[in-house]
């Protein structure tokens, strides 16, 4: 599980790189045939993005600090809630477990695998910008009257309106956005 944990935040690690550059990419260029409102999307996202990839950073090289706050909020719960002590505790108990067993594991993938790791960062734009030049491909397709670039800035303001869109699954604002 730990080691499951691990990976999935050097994935994650990898896209919000990914969207970070592209966001800043948009407020840097500015294209004149995106609203004001892309813009300020666009800014939006890059400091979500921005402050997430900063609770990842931690949560990749310190997640000590994680373990903290988690056992104080348990710790306040179990004054607050006495019935809920005894689980409270063994969730306590267990986290810690995980936090030790995914400090080393997050130590062998920087240290052994670091190929590995850096790779992922290229790869998630190549997944990335397959999704934009599919939809390219689909709006040539249809005789669209537009350009990769357009499309490629779209793209990407889409993804970070979905990404984190406020919905349970965030589909129905995938819809309407797109």
């Amino acid at each position: 599980l730990s080691c499951a944990i691990t990976s999935g935040l050097i994935c994650f690690f990898a896209t919000l790189v990914s969207l970070i550059l592209c966001a800043g990419t948009i407020l840097w260029l500015d294209p004149p045939f995106l609203p004001k409102e892309a813009t300020w999307a666009s800014l939006f996202s890059f400091l979500t993005f921005g402050l997430v990839f900063t609770l990842f950073i931690l949560l990749l090289f310190k997640p000590e600090i994680v373990f903290r706050f988690f056992h104080w909020l348990c710790a306040a719960a179990q004054r607050r809630f006495t019935r809920l002590a005894p689980l409270l505790e063994r969730a306590t108990l267990k986290v810690e477990q995980l936090t030790a067993e995914h400090k080393t594991f997050a130590t062998m993938f920087l240290r052994d695998h670091k190929w590995t790791c850096a790779l992922s960062v290229p790869l998630t734009c190549g997944f990335i910008g397959a999704r934009i030049v599919g939809s390219y491909i689909v709006a040539q397709a249809l005789n669209g009257d537009t350009t990769l670039w357009e499309l490629c800035v779209t793209g990407l303001v889409l993804n970070f309106v979905v990404l984190f869109a406020p919905s349970p699954g965030a589909s129905g604002v995938a819809e309407v956005v797109t």
